[in-house]
């Protein structure tokens, strides 16, 4: 089975929002580490014995779902990601 969106590679990818952005930008990088992080939290509250650390790990997450949706806000260009300003 092949997926394809129709909308070619060319080494770009859409964002939520709809920008298309390169593939290696340092947005698509922390999208894919904060997506990481977040099922990691999620291994380790399910596998967390004690209801101290779960209720920790919990609120950890809750405050990463939130960042992850600041991240994904438009920006005014994309300096801001690269480093170069």
């Amino acid at each position: 089975m092949s997926v394809t969106t129709k909308t070619g590679d060319q080494g770009m990818t859409s964002l939520f929002t709809g920008e298309r952005i390169a593939k290696d930008d340092m947005r698509v990088e922390v999208y894919g580490d904060v997506d990481s992080l977040g099922s990691t939290l999620g291994m380790a509250r399910a596998f967390a014995t004690s209801p101290r650390v779960k209720e920790h790990i919990y609120n950890l997450q809750k405050q990463l779902g939130d960042a992850h949706g600041r991240l994904r806000e438009p920006q005014q260009g994309t300096a801001h990601y690269r480093g170069n300003g």
